[in-house]
C-alpha cells in the first residue's frame, strides 16, 4: 500500500549537497563523485566500490559514509546501511539526511519504532523539512498508528502543499483505515493534479472507485496507470476484476492473461482468470487455473473455495466437499464456507452432515438467514416440518419478505394441512414474483385442498408452463382432472408425472385409481403394484 518511500531517500537528498568539494582529499572527492555518477545510473556495485575508495582515502568523509549507506540499503544490505548511516551521524552529529536515511532503512527492516525515533530526531534538527514528517508518517502508518501518521502527512503538506507523495499516503489512510472515501478521492486527485505521470496515483484512485462500485471510473484510472507503467501487474488485475463486475468476461480474460504473462509465478492472476472462466461456464479451464493458483500458493483458502464451487457446478460433489474442507482447514472459522460445504453435502445426499455444517454456519453467524432457510429445507425433506417451520420463521425474521422463504414455509404448512396459513405465504410470494413456478404449484395444491378446482387448474397449468419438468405439478393437475371426472386427461398428466419422476410412488397410485374408474383393472393393478414397490417400508 505505502509504496513510494524510497523516492524520499537518497535521490531527494541530492538537493542538500553543497556545491563546494565535500572532502579536502582530492582522491576521496573524485572517488565520491564517481560513486554518485554510478548511483544515478543504478550501478550499485560500482557506486559502492567508489564510495568505499572515498572512505579509504578520507575516513572522516561523512557524505561518503552516508551515500554508501544508501547504496547498501538499495541492495538490501540493511545492516551495513545502518552501520554506514550511524558512522555518518557520528562524524556529523546533526546530519539530518543520515537520520532520515537510517529511518528508511529501519522501515525496510520493519523496525518501525526505531525508524520513528530517527525521523523524530530529523524533525528536531529541521522541523521545516517536509520529508522528515513524511518519513515518520510512513513509519507510523506501517506500524498501524494511523491517526498519528495522518497528522504527520498533514503536517508535511502544511510545509509543502505540493508534496504529492504525502497526499498519496494520506489518501491510503483515508481509504483503508478511516473509510473516508471522499477524502481519499480528493487527495488522490490532488496528487494527480500535481504530477500526472505517476501510475500509483491513478491506481490508488481506481481502488477508491472500486470501493464505491464505480467500475467504469475505476477502469479509466487503471487504464491510465497501465499506460504510464505497462508492466504494472496490479493494474491489469484490478481492471480485470472490474470487467468481471460488468460482465465483460472477454476483456477480463485479456487482462488476467497479461497479468499471467507478466508474472507466471504469482497465484493472483491465475485465481482471477479461473474466477472469470467459472463465471463464463468454462469449468474445466477454471479448475485448471485454480490448480495452478494452489500450486503457487497452497495455503490460499479462497482458491480452494472457488475450485470447490467449480467442482460443485460440475456435480463432482466429492471433490467439491474435499476442497471446502481444505478451505475450512486453512483459515479461521468462516460461516460462508461451512454453509457452502453444507449445501454440497445436501446435494450429495448427506443430509445429516449438511445439517451439522449449516448449524455451525449459524453458530458462527447468527444472522445467516440463508443457512436457516437451507436447514429448514433439510428438515422438510426428512418430514420434520415443525422443525422446518422454526427455521423458516427465523429466516423470515432476519430477511422479511424473501419470497423463496415464504414458498418453502408454505410447503411445510401444506404438509401439516395448515392450508390457510400456507395460502398467506404463497400470496406474498406470488405478489413478489407472479412467475414463480413453485409458488403457483403450491397455491394450486392449496386450491385443490379447498376444492376450488378451476383456480387449482389455472395455477397448476401456469406452473407447468413455467417449469415443465415438475412431476409434482403434473400429478396435482391430474388430481384436479380426476375430481372433474376427466379420467383420460388425468391419466395423461399422471403419465407425464411418472415420466419425470419414475421413482415416485404417488403418480402410480393416482393413475391406478384413474384406470380403475375407467374399468381398466389390469392396468390399475400394475400401477398399484409399482406404487407399492416404490413405497418405503
Amino acid at each position: 500500500m505505502f509504496a513510494l518511500a524510497v523516492a524520499s531517500g537518497h535521490a531527494n537528498a541530492a538537493s542538500d549537497k553543497p556545491a563546494a568539494p565535500l572532502s579536502m582529499n582530492a582522491e576521496a572527492q573524485n572517488a565520491y563523485d564517481l560513486g554518485e555518477a554510478a548511483y544515478d545510473k543504478d550501478d550499485q556495485k560500482a557506486a559502492n566500490s567508489h564510495y568505499t575508495r572515498a572512505i579509504e582515502k578520507d575516513p572522516a568523509f561523512a557524505e561518503a559514509w552516508y551515500s554508501r549507506g544508501w547504496s547498501h540499503r538499495d541492495t538490501g544490505a540493511f545492516d551495513q546501511a545502518i552501520s554506514d548511516f550511524s558512522q555518518a551521524i557520528k562524524l556529523r552529529p546533526g546530519y539530518e539526511e543520515a537520520f532520515r536515511g537510517r529511518g528508511w532503512t529501519h522501515i525496510a527492516r520493519k523496525d518501525y519504532a526505531t525508524a520513528i525515533a530517527d525521523f523524530t530526531t530529523a524533525i528536531s534538527i529541521d522541523p521545516k523539512d517536509a520529508r522528515n514528517t513524511y518519513g515518520r508518517g510512513y513509519a507510523r502508518a506501517e506500524a498501524g498508528e494511523h491517526k498519528d501518521a495522518l497528522d504527520d502527512f498533514t503536517q508535511s503538506l502544511k510545509i509543502d502543499p505540493e508534496f504529492a507523495d504525502a497526499l498519496y499516503e494520506r489518501a491510503w489512510i483515508h481509504k483503508e483505515n478511516l473509510k473516508q472515501l471522499d477524502k481519499a478521492l480528493a487527495d488522490f486527485g490532488r496528487a494527480i493534479a500535481i504530477d500526472s505521470k505517476v501510475a500509483n496515483y491513478f491506481h490508488g484512485r481506481a481502488q477508491v472507485y472500486d470501493d464505491q462500485r464505480k467500475w467504469e471510473l475505476a477502469i479509466r484510472d487503471y487504464t491510465e496507470a497501465i499506460r504510464l507503467q505497462p508492466d504494472g501487474i496490479n493494474a491489469y488485475i484490478g481492471r480485470g476484476w472490474d470487467h468481471v463486475e460488468l460482465g465483460r468476461f472477454t476483456e477480463a480474460l485479456s487482462d488476467f492473461n497479461k497479468a499471467v504473462e507478466l508474472d507466471p509465478e504469482w497465484f493472483r492472476p491465475f485465481y482471477g482468470r479461473g474466477y472469470t472462466h467459472d463465471e463464463m461456464g468454462n469449468l474445466d479451464a477454471a479448475i485448471a487455473d485454480f490448480n495452478e493458483s494452489i500450486r503457487l500458493k497452497p495455503d490460499d483458502r479462497l482458491t480452494f473455495r472457488m475450485r470447490a464451487i467449480s467442482y460443485w457446478k460440475k456435480k463432482d460433489y466429492l471433490r467439491a466437499e474435499a476442497d471446502f474442507t481444505d478451505a475450512i482447514r486453512l483459515g479461521a472459522a468462516d460461516a460462508q464456507i461451512y454453509f457452502n460445504r453444507g449445501s454440497v453435502r445436501a446435494d450429495a445426499g448427506k443430509a445429516e452432515d449438511a445439517m451439522k455444517d449449516l448449524s455451525e454456519a449459524i453458530r458462527l453467524k447468527p444472522g445467516f438467514h440463508e443457512a436457516f432457510n437451507d436447514r429448514g429445507v433439510i428438515h422438510a425433506a426428512a418430514a420434520r416440518h415443525d422443525a422446518a417451520l422454526k427455521d423458516y420463521a427465523e429466516a423470515l425474521r432476519l430477511a422479511p419478505g424473501t419470497w423463496m422463504y415464504h414458498v418453502n414455509r408454505a410447503e411445510s404448512l401444506v404438509m401439516l394441512e395448515r392450508i390457510d396459513e400456507a395460502m398467506k405465504d404463497l400470496q406474498i410470494a406470488i405478489a413478489a414474483d407472479p412467475r414463480d413456478a413453485r409458488a403457483l404449484l403450491w397455491r394450486g395444491i392449496c386450491q385443490l385442498g379447498k376444492s376450488r378446482l378451476d383456480l387449482a387448474f389455472s395455477d397448476l397449468s401456469a406452473s407447468i408452463a413455467l417449469a415443465p419438468e415438475s412431476w409434482r405439478a403434473y400429478n396435482a393437475r391430474g388430481r384436479v382432472r380426476a375430481q372433474q371426472g376427466e379420467w383420460l386427461a388425468a391419466i395423461t398428466d399422471y403419465t407425464d408425472s411418472i415420466r419425470l419422476a419414475p421413482e415416485e410412488p404417488l403418480p402410480y397410485a393416482n393413475r391406478a385409481r384413474a384406470y380403475s374408474s375407467l374399468g381398466e383393472f389390469e392396468k390399475a393393478r400394475e400401477d398399484e403394484a409399482k406404487a407399492k414397490s416404490l413405497t418405503p417400508g
